[in-house]
């Protein structure tokens, strides 16, 4: 099964025997991109309008879905740039309701969506120094994450948490102190250990991408669970 996506024509989709395939220029190259996905038959495709992502129905292992949004924006000048930091999709900050389950859901095995939001770009070449992502909203940094800097796409993914103040001195230590009486398991981490973080509220951030001497902005909108009262 092969698929054109409308959004972007020359971005081929082919379903095969052993994989699953795309291509950026109308057919010319191709490149694996079955991941973890088992090695199936894949007999039907489907690039969702308005989720932007790609239903992959296989012979016998069932449903699989990815995000290709980055995909549909890649072009002969992304691919050419030293880095390029793709539209971030806006996010659902969920609530947990605590809910019996559903008898419908008992027989389901499969991972949930992440959480959070992936904040993807490419990288034509592994650049110098670090690679940051910052969130901003407005202009008050809430959060800051490594990036990978694997020439071709990475991602980093924001969990929505968001810095709320400074830990203080004796915060920090009876962290360490409490790492250390667990044997180092299951204590203070160097994304936590500095900040007390707390959910971020929803609304509209700036994310900022830093990579080798380069700044590179997008905007990031999370929204309310619609369930929530």
């Amino acid at each position: 099964v092969i698929r054109e996506d409308r959004r972007t024509p020359n971005l081929l989709i082919l379903g095969t025997e052993p994989g699953l395939y795309a291509s950026l220029d109308g057919g010319g190259s191709w490149h694996d991109i079955r991941g973890t996905m088992p090695r199936q038959l894949v007999y039907d495709l489907l690039i969702h309008p308005r989720d932007h992502e790609l239903v992959v129905a296989t012979h016998g292992r069932g449903i699989f879905i990815a995000d290709i949004a980055h995909l549909q924006e890649m072009t002969a000048s992304t691919m050419n740039a030293d880095a390029y930091l793709f539209d971030v999709k806006p996010a659902v900050q969920w609530r947990a309701f605590g809910l019996p389950r559903a008898s419908s859901s008992q027989n389901f095995d499969g991972p949930s969506r992440p959480a959070g939001i992936a904040i993807t770009y490419w990288l034509k070449n592994a650049p110098p120094g670090d690679v940051r992502v910052r969130i901003y909203d407005g202009t008050r940094l809430v959060r800051e994450l490594p990036g990978t800097k694997h020439p071709g796409f990475n991602t980093v993914r924001w969990d929505l948490q968001r810095i709320i103040r400074e830990r203080t001195e004796a915060e920090k230590q009876a962290m360490r102190q409490a790492a250390t009486g667990r044997g180092g398991r299951g204590g203070a981490q160097a994304g936590n250990l500095d900040h007390v973080v707390g959910p971020g509220a929803p609304g509209t951030y700036r994310v900022v991408l830093t990579a080798g001497g380069r700044t590179l902005e997008k905007t990031a909108v999370v929204v309310p669970d619609p369930g929530a009262r």
